[in-house]
C-alpha cells in the first residue's frame, strides 16, 4: 500500500486579544520614558565612542611615527603632539632614512574643544600622557578636547624635523646601511585592554638583565636676542645661538620662518623683520641623551614715521601781474627709496608729486592751501604729518568797465540822422576801489585822433564830424589801493559793420572724440559772429539751434569735469570767462587764453552743473574778444574742412591750431578719469584722448591755406605774417592810428 501525500500544514496568525495589546502598550510607554531620561547618556555615550575612536587611531599614527625614526621627547599637549605627526623629515634626514619620511597624520587635523558648560564630570576628555607617549581618554581632571576634526584652515605645508634613523642607508662604506645600535622603541600597553593573570610558566632567569641607562633630555638652545619688538630702521639683527649641553652631546639645528631646518655653525643667523626662529638641540648619542624641545622666537618690526615734506612757492600770495602764477616745489626729506610726496589743493583728490607745478589766480582768486605729505613705499613706513602752506589771495581783479552808448553808430538818415553819441561808462567794483580809465580812437581805416587815457567823470559825448566813419572807446579799471589790481580793458565801436573788423569766426560744437586727421564734428556755424553781431559765445546760450550747448551735453547735473582749453597760446586774444558758484558764493573769473592754460591740469578747479560735494558749480561759461581781435593777430586763421577732419596744425596741433575748449570727465572721488595726448597743443593743456564730454572749437575762417599748410606764417600779434590774406590798407590805417600813442593804459 502507497504512503499517502503529505499535504502541508495552512499557515494560522491569532489576533491580538485586548489585555494582551493593552500589555503592548504599557511596555511601550515604559521604554518611553526611559528614553527621554536617558538622552543625556547616550549623547554622552557617542561622545566617548567618538572620542575612544579618535584615540585609538591617533595612537597608531604615534607607533608608527616612533617606529620610524620620529620622538616625542619635549611634547607636553595634545596639540605638540599632532604638530610632530604633521611633520616631515627635513633634508638632512630623509635622504639617509629607510622607511617613512613624509607625515603620518592628515595637516587638515586639528581638536574639537567643549564649548561653553558643555564639559561636565563624567564626560570623556582626551589628553597627553607623556610619560607613557600615547593619548589617553579621562573623565575628570585637566582636558577640554572632546575629539578631532579635519579643517581645510589647519592644512599649510608640514614643517621639517630632523630624524635620527636608527637604520640608516649607507654614507660611509659599501653596505646598503649603516648599521648603529638603538633601543627599540617600546610601545605602552593600552590601558584600555583587558588584562588577566599570565601563569608563570617558567622559571625567572638565572641572571637578571643590567638596569637600562636613564636617558637624559637636553636643553633647549639658548638664543642670543629673545623676542622682540624693535624699530624697522635697527633690522636685520645678528643672532646667536649657544648650546647648554655638555660638549659632544648634541648639535644645534635651526629653521627661519618655519623653513628647512640647517645645522648651526656658530656664526651669526641674519634675522629680517618680522621673522620667526625655531632651534633645537639633536642628541648625538640617543642611547644617553633625547632631542630637546624646539626654542622658539618672535622677532616684530615697529613702522617708521616719515618726515613731513617741506613746502615752497615763488611767491607768497597772487599778486597779479608780477605774481599771476605761483609756482609750487616740494623737498622730501626722507630715502627716495623708501617713500613718494603727494600733494593736494584746497582739500581735493591726493595726487602723486612728480616735480614743481604752478597755481594761477585764475582758478584761485581767493587763494589756494597747498597740502603735502610723504607716502611710504612698503609697511614699514607711516604716512608723514600733513603739511600746509597757503597761497594767499593778495589784492584782487577788478572788474572791466561796461560802456553804454546812446546809439550804436552815426547815421545820415534824413528821417533820423545821428550826429553825435553819448558814452556812459559804468564801473562795477566796490565805490573807491578804483577809477575808470579810458581812450576815444577812430575805426579801423577811419579817420580822427587817437586820445590819451583820461579818468571818466561823467558821460561825455562823441561828434560824427571828428570821426566821420565812426570811432571806439577802449576803457579798463585802475585800482586805487593795494587790495585790488587792474581789470582787463574792454572797448565797443561805434559802427554799422557788423561782426568783427577784418573777417569773421566759425565755431564747432561736438559731444564725441575726432579720430585724428578723419574725424568730424556735431555741428558747425559759418561766420557766427557776423550772422548774430558777437564779441563774445556763451556756450550755455549759443544763437544757434543746431549747436551743442555744453549743460545738452552733460545731461547729468551731478557729473564732475575740468575744462580745458587747447591752442591758448595761437589766440591770445580769447578771454575766458567762467562764473560758478563754491560754498553758496559767486565767482567770476576772465583770463586771457595764455594765462588759462597755464594752469596746471592737476590744479583745475574740478566743476558740475549742479555743485555739491567736491565741485564748484558751473553757471556761466564765455568766449569773448574785442571786434578788432582779427586786426590785432590775436586770434588763428585756418579753414573749415581741416578744423573738422582734426587734420593736426603745424606742430601737430589739435583742430588744426583752432582755440578748443573741452569738458573732461572726473570720477566722483576728484579724481582725473580722462587722458590726454601729449604734444598736440600749442599751449600747456594737451588735448583729451579720452573721458570727453563736450567740444567746442572757434577760429578766424580766412580766404588763405590752413595753419598745416606752408603758406600760412601766422604768428600771434604779428599782423605782417598775414597781412597778404586781408585788407592790408584797412589794417595799416588802423596801426597808424594806434601808432599815435596809448596813453598809460
Amino acid at each position: 500500500m502507497r504512503n499517502p501525500r503529505s499535504v502541508p500544514t495552512p499557515c494560522r496568525t491569532r489576533a491580538l486579544s485586548l489585555v494582551e495589546a493593552l500589555l503592548v502598550i504599557a511596555v511601550l510607554g515604559i521604554a518611553a520614558a526611559m528614553g527621554v531620561t536617558g538622552i543625556g547618556e547616550w549623547r554622552r555615550g557617542v561622545v566617548e565612542t567618538k572620542a575612544e575612536s579618535d584615540v585609538e587611531t591617533i595612537n597608531r599614527a604615534i607607533q608608527s611615527y616612533l617606529g620610524f625614526n620620529g620622538s616625542v621627547e619635549g611634547c607636553e599637549s595634545v596639540e605638540d603632539v599632532l604638530l610632530k605627526l604633521k611633520s616631515t623629515a627635513d633634508l638632512s634626514s630623509a635622504h639617509r632614512m629607510l622607511g617613512i619620511t613624509g607625515s603620518f597624520v592628515d595637516g587638515r587635523i586639528r581638536p574639537v574643544y567643549y564649548e561653553g558648560g558643555e564639559l561636565s564630570d563624567g564626560m570623556p576628555r582626551i589628553r597627553w600622557n607623556g610619560k607613557e607617549q600615547r593619548l589617553e581618554l579621562a573623565r575628570d581632571g585637566y582636558g577640554n578636547i572632546k575629539g578631532f576634526a579635519l579643517d581645510d584652515y589647519g592644512g599649510s605645508d608640514p614643517p621639517g624635523e630632523a630624524r635620527e634613523a636608527f637604520l640608516d642607508l649607507a654614507q660611509s662604506d659599501g653596505w646598503i646601511w649603516d648599521y648603529t645600535e638603538s633601543d627599540p622603541v617600546v610601545l605602552a600597553p593600552n590601558p584600555s585592554a583587558p588584562t588577566h593573570e599570565v601563569p608563570d610558566s617558567s622559571p625567572p632567569p638565572a641572571d637578571p638583565l643590567p638596569p637600562e641607562p636613564e636617558i637624559e633630555p637636553l636643553e633647549t638652545p639658548i638664543f642670543s636676542i629673545p623676542s622682540t619688538t624693535r624699530p624697522y630702521t635697527d633690522y636685520d639683527l645678528g643672532l646667536a645661538l649657544s648650546n647648554p649641553n655638555p660638549k659632544g652631546s648634541s648639535s644645534i639645528y635651526y629653521s627661519a620662518d618655519y623653513g628647512a631646518w640647517e645645522l648651526y655653525n656658530d656664526s651669526l643667523i641674519s634675522v629680517e623683520p618680522d621673522s620667526v626662529i625655531q632651534a633645537q638641540a639633536i642628541a648625538e648619542d640617543r642611547s644617553r641623551y633625547s632631542n630637546s624641545a624646539v626654542g622658539q622666537e618672535s622677532y616684530r618690526a615697529s613702522p617708521i614715521q616719515l618726515l613731513p615734506p617741506e613746502i615752497d612757492s615763488s611767491a607768497p600770495k597772487f599778486d597779479v601781474p608780477d605774481a599771476e602764477v605761483v609756482e609750487i616745489s616740494l623737498e622730501n626729506p626722507n630715502e627716495a627709496d623708501v617713500s613718494s610726496l603727494e600733494y593736494r589743493l584746497n582739500g581735493g583728490a591726493w595726487q602723486v608729486y612728480g616735480g614743481p607745478f604752478t597755481v594761477t589766480y585764475a582758478s584761485y582768486p581767493d587763494g589756494v592751501d597747498v597740502e603735502a605729505k610723504a607716502v611710504g613705499t612698503s609697511k614699514y613706513y607711516e604716512d608723514s604729518v600733513v603739511s600746509i602752506l597757503r597761497v594767499g589771495a593778495g589784492p584782487r581783479k577788478l572788474d572791466s568797465p561796461v560802456i553804454h552808448f546812446s546809439r550804436d553808430y552815426f547815421s545820415d538818415d534824413k528821417d533820423d540822422p545821428v550826429t553825435v553819441i553819448s558814452v556812459d561808462i559804468e564801473n562795477p567794483n566796490p565805490e573807491g576801489s578804483s577809477v575808470v580809465r579810458y581812450e576815444i580812437f577812430p575805426v579801423p581805416g577811419g579817420s580822427g585822433t587817437r586820445t590819451d587815457y583820461q579818468d571818466y567823470t561823467g558821460p561825455f559825448q562823441v561828434y560824427r564830424f571828428v570821426y566821420p566813419s565812426g570811432f571806439g572807446v577802449r576803457a579798463y579799471a585802475k585800482a586805487l589801493s593795494s587790495e585790488y589790481f587792474d581789470s582787463d580793458s574792454t572797448v565797443r565801436f561805434a559802427t554799422k559793420e557788423e561782426g568783427l573788423f577784418g573777417g569773421h569766426l566759425d565755431l564747432d560744437t561736438s559731444n564725441f572724440l575726432a579720430a585724428v586727421g578723419s574725424g568730424d564734428t556735431s555741428a558747425h556755424t559759418h561766420d557766427i559772429t557776423g550772422k548774430h553781431n558777437l564779441t563774445g559765445i556763451d556756450f550755455f546760450a549759443i544763437p544757434e539751434e543746431k549747436q551743442i550747448e555744453i549743460n545738452e551735453a552733460i545731461t547729468d547735473s551731478g557729473q564732475k569735469f575740468k575744462l580745458l582749453l587747447v591752442n591758448g597760446d595761437l589766440s591770445p586774444g580769447m578771454r575766458v570767462v567762467i562764473h560758478k558758484e563754491s560754498d553758496g558764493v559767486a565767482q567770476r573769473t576772465s583770463s586771457s587764453a595764455e594765462t588759462y592754460d597755464d594752469t596746471p591740469i592737476d590744479s583745475l578747479t574740478v566743476l558740475s552743473l549742479g555743485g555739491g560735494t567736491g565741485a564748484a558749480k558751473l553757471t556761466g561759461l564765455e568766449l569773448q574778444f574785442d571786434k578788432d581781435v582779427i586786426l590785432h593777430a590775436e586770434i588763428i586763421p585756418t579753414n573749415t574742412g581741416d578744423v573738422k577732419d582734426n587734420e593736426p596744425g603745424k606742430l601737430r596741433e589739435w583742430r588744426n591750431g583752432a582755440l578748443t575748449l573741452q569738458a573732461v570727465e572726473v570720477d566722483s572721488d576728484g579724481t582725473d578719469a580722462f587722458t590726454t595726448e601729449e604734444d598736440m597743443s600749442a599751449g600747456d593743456h594737451d588735448a583729451a584722448a579720452s573721458g570727453l564730454l563736450w567740444e567746442a572749437a572757434v577760429f578766424w575762417h580766412w580766404g588763405g591755406d590752413s595753419y598745416h599748410e606752408e603758406k600760412n606764417q601766422y604768428q600771434p600779434r604779428k599782423f605782417s605774417s598775414i597781412s597778404d590774406e586781408v585788407d592790408s590798407e584797412l589794417h595799416e590805417g588802423y596801426e597808424d592810428e594806434e601808432g599815435d600813442g596809448d596813453g598809460d593804459g
